[in-house]
């Protein structure tokens, strides 16, 4: 399954950049190529 070409919705979340916290949303991303990548806080495998 690819998701490439596949447009976001409304979205608001915390990123980690340059040694800060700030509040990325998707009117920062608007007009621009973007690679979204998640990954849990918390690596503990259940």
């Amino acid at each position: 399954m690819s998701l490439i070409g596949t447009k976001l919705g409304e979205f608001k979340v915390q990123a980690y950049h340059n040694s800060e916290f700030k509040e990325v949303t998707h009117e920062d991303l608007k007009g621009k190529w973007s690679a979204i990548f998640f990954y849990p806080a918390d690596f503990t495998f259940v």
